[in-house]
């Protein structure tokens, strides 16, 4: 994680390919660049007088199982969905958050390696796995915006809970 100050004098808090991070209504969590990968919001309901909210940068859909070879991790605790939601929710609990009162928001997802091929279909298949996770923690996906085949970057503010997705070379999408 890398920390900034924008123009509202809040800190800009970056978050790598497979980091998690949470943040409260002085931060406004930021990924750079998403492709394939899913970014993925956790935040209180509304009703819950709490400014908090955990971003994590999802690379793979699952870990690998026991006894299939380890590739040399060098990505955080977010590199695969399967490891990463759970991990998510639970900093939310640590937060003060319960479950029950948690929703997210998705983006990311696209297909940026080739239009039909079902192996390399890892956006799609990033984005059914955190929803399926999301759906197992009886998580509402509040706001979503994935697939296509460009990248994004997104930008977080805890406060207003406003998640901006800025498409490459395009309009900012407000979430």
């Amino acid at each position: 994680m890398d920390t900034a100050k924008n123009g509202e004098n809040k800190n800009i808090a970056y978050v790598g390919i497979g980091e998690i991070i949470s943040g409260d209504e002085n931060n406004i969590l930021k990924i750079s660049s998403l492709g394939s990968c899913i970014g993925v919001v956790l935040f209180p309901k509304e009703n819950i007088n709490l400014k908090v909210a955990v971003m994590g940068h999802i690379m793979l859909p699952y870990s690998p199982k026991d006894g299939e070879k380890k590739i040399r991790n060098r990505w955080g605790p977010a590199k695969y969905a399967d490891k990463a939601i759970p991990t998510m929710v639970e900093m939310m609990e640590k937060l003060g958050v319960k479950t029950e009162n948690i929703l997210a928001k998705l983006v990311g997802g696209a297909n940026m390696f080739g239009h039909g091929s079902k192996t390399l279909a890892i956006g799609k298949n990033n984005e059914k796995v955190t929803k399926k996770l999301l759906s197992q923690h009886k998580i509402h996906i509040q706001r979503s915006f994935t697939g296509g085949d460009i990248g994004m970057s997104v930008s977080y503010d805890v406060e207003k809970n406003l998640l901006i997705v800025q498409p490459t070379g395009g309009t900012p999408i407000y979430l």
